[in-house]
């Protein structure tokens, strides 16, 4: 399935949210603000329109809940990815619960 650019708001948000609460498990204060800065929706259509993808994790019955989502693109001849979870979704609930 296709998303649209409104799906913009909900990468910032979830890109956030996972660096706040996930990523600060592990890294220092300092260095979560500053990945945290730049999540802001216009930044995801701006890398859109240069050519990176996104691939989202949906779930419920119609896929409009969005639980994390993953990117690729290549930069300077490499390839450059990352994933990013939703804090409250079920697979991260799962992990901390073992």
């Amino acid at each position: 399935m296709r998303r649209r650019s409104t799906d913009a708001g909900r990468l910032a948000a979830i890109h956030r949210e996972s660096i706040e609460t996930l990523g600060a498990q592990s890294y220092a204060p300092a260095v979560v603000a500053v990945w945290a800065r730049p999540c802001a929706p216009q930044r995801y259509l701006d890398q859109m329109e240069r050519g990176e993808r996104y691939f989202l994790a949906l779930a419920g019955t119609a896929g409009d809940e969005v639980l994390g989502f993953s990117s690729h693109r290549l930069e300077d001849g490499r390839h450059r990815t990352a994933v990013f979870v939703a804090a409250d979704s079920p697979a991260v609930m799962m992990t901390a619960a073992r």
